[in-house]
C-alpha cells in the first residue's frame, strides 16, 4: 500500500475536513481532529514510499480503516464530463454536480439516505401560510419570481388563492429560458393585482461577478444573492412587510447538506430562544427590536453586505458557498457600496421586510405534487414548461 489522502480530503487548522457528501452514517461529520504527529505522518506521504515505510500511529490505521487514507491507486479521480457522472438510484444528484458525493453500496446518495429522517423538518425561516392584507401599504407582500416552477406557484397561490396585492421582482440574467420569459408574460396578462418589476446588472458587474464565481467555484451561480442587491430599495421605498419564499419541499432541507444550517437551526424552540438572544442584543445597543423574519432577512443582507452578520463581528463566514457569493459580489465596488450602506440603515430604523417561507406542503392539502401543481399553473397564470419533457427552471 502506497499510503495518500482520499481525494476531497484536505488538512486544516488540525481536523481532517471533507469537501463533499459523504455517506451515512458519515453524513454530517465532514471533520475529524488530528493529533500534531497525525498530520506531521500524512503531510510526508510522497505517493511514492510504502505504509511500511513510515512509523504509524493508531490515528493513522482508523483513518485507514475508515478510507480516509487509502492506497494511491484507489484514489477517486475528478469526474471531467457530465457523461461520466455516476447517478444516485434514486434520484438525480451525481458525482460531477456533487463534487465528492459518495453513493453508499447500494448506489444510494447521502441525500436519500437521510431524508426519512429529515421530513419532518419544516425551514429556518418563519413560516406564514397564511398572510394578512396589509391596510397601509401598496403591496401586501414581495416576492422574487423568474417564471420558474417554485416561484410561479407562489405567484399563484398568493395572489388568487390568498387575493393579495404582490410585488414580483424579476433579477433578469443572460441565462433565462424561453419557457420561463412566456410564462412571466403570460402572468403579467393574467394576474391584475400583481405589479412586476424587472432589473438587471450593469454588463460591467455581470462581468466582474460571474468571473470571480467562476474562478472560485467553476461555475457562475449566484443565483438569487443578487436580487437582494437589486431590489433592496424598491422594498425599503413600498415598506413591503412580508418578502416571501417558497421551495418544493426538499430544497430547504439542502441547506443542512451543504452546511449552511445545522439541524438544530429547524428546531422551533431553538429558533425563539435565537431570536429572543438576538434582539436582547439590539436593546444592548439601543437599537429596537426585529420582528420574527426580519431577524432571518437582516442576517442574510449583511453576510452578503459583510461575509458575516454583523452581530458576529463581521468576521467572513467559513462556508465555502456563502464566502464565494460573498467575494463575488464585493467585484463589483459600486453595487456594494451602497448596498452595505443602505444595509446599515435597515440595522438602524427596522425598514426591512420579514423574510418567510411558505410550505408547499402544507397547502397542497398535505403533500405537495409537481404533476397536480402543474395543471393548475397552466391554467390559471399560463405557465410554460420546458420543450424537455420532466426538465424546467426550479425557482
Amino acid at each position: 500500500m502506497i499510503p495518500v489522502l482520499q481525494n476531497r480530503w484536505i488538512i486544516k487548522n488540525g481536523y481532517l475536513q471533507y469537501y463533499g457528501l459523504r455517506s451515512k452514517p458519515y453524513t454530517f461529520k465532514n471533520t475529524i481532529p488530528i493529533s500534531k504527529k497525525t498530520e506531521i505522518i500524512i503531510r510526508s506521504f510522497d505517493g511514492i514510499r510504502k505504509i511500511y515505510d513510515f512509523k504509524i500511529n493508531s490515528q493513522i490505521k482508523k483513518l485507514i480503516h475508515k478510507k480516509v487514507i487509502v492506497d494511491i491507486f484507489e484514489v477517486k479521480r475528478r469526474i471531467e464530463s457530465f457523461d461520466k457522472a455516476t447517478f444516485c438510484k434514486k434520484c438525480c444528484a451525481n458525482d460531477y454536480m456533487i463534487p465528492g458525493l459518495q453513493l453508499n453500496k447500494y448506489g444510494i446518495c447521502p441525500i436519500c439516505e437521510n431524508m426519512t429522517s429529515l421530513s419532518s423538518l419544516k425551514d429556518v425561516l418563519p413560516i406564514r401560510n397564511i398572510i394578512e392584507k396589509d391596510p397601509n401599504g401598496k403591496y401586501d407582500i414581495a416576492i422574487f419570481y423568474t417564471g420558474g416552477k417554485d416561484s410561479s406557484y407562489l405567484l399563484y397561490y398568493l395572489s388568487t388563492v390568498l387575493n393579495l396585492r404582490v410585488l414580483a421582482l424579476t433579477w433578469e440574467i443572460p441565462f433565462m429560458s424561453e419557457n420561463s420569459k412566456k410564462s412571466m408574460n403570460n402572468a403579467v396578462s393574467l394576474l391584475k393585482n400583481t405589479d412586476f418589476i424587472k432589473k438587471s446588472l450593469t454588463p460591467k458587474q455581470q462581468s466582474v461577478i460571474y468571473k470571480k464565481a467562476y474562478e472560485l467555484q467553476n461555475n457562475t451561480c449566484i443565483c438569487p444573492f443578487a436580487a437582494y442587491i437589486l431590489f433592496i430599495d424598491d422594498l425599503r421605498k413600498f415598506k413591503v412587510k412580508y418578502l416571501v419564499l417558497g421551495n418544493e419541499p426538499a430544497q430547504p432541507i439542502n441547506l443542512i447538506f451543504n452546511n449552511l444550517a445545522p439541524i438544530s437551526f429547524f428546531n422551533p424552540i431553538f429558533q425563539k430562544l435565537f431570536r429572543l438572544i438576538y434582539n436582547l442584543t439590539r436593546v444592548l445597543k439601543f437599537r429596537k427590536p426585529l420582528k420574527h423574519g426580519q431577524i432571518e432577512f437582516l442576517m442574510l443582507l449583511e453576510t452578503l453586505a459583510y461575509g458575516k452578520p454583523e452581530t458576529f463581528g463581521r468576521k467572513n463566514t467559513k462556508n465555502p458557498i456563502i464566502s464565494n457569493i460573498h467575494k463575488s459580489l464585493s467585484e463589483a465596488d459600486d453595487l456594494m457600496k451602497t448596498f452595505s450602506k443602505t444595509i446599515k440603515q435597515c440595522s438602524l430604523d427596522n425598514n426591512l421586510p420579514a423574510l418567510v417561507h411558505v410550505d408547499f406542503n402544507d397547502i397542497s392539502e398535505g403533500t405537495y405534487k409537481w404533476s397536480d401543481t402543474k395543471k393548475v399553473l397552466k391554467e390559471k397564470i399560463g405557465w410554460q414548461e420546458s420543450s424537455f419533457k420532466n426538465k424546467g427552471l426550479h425557482t
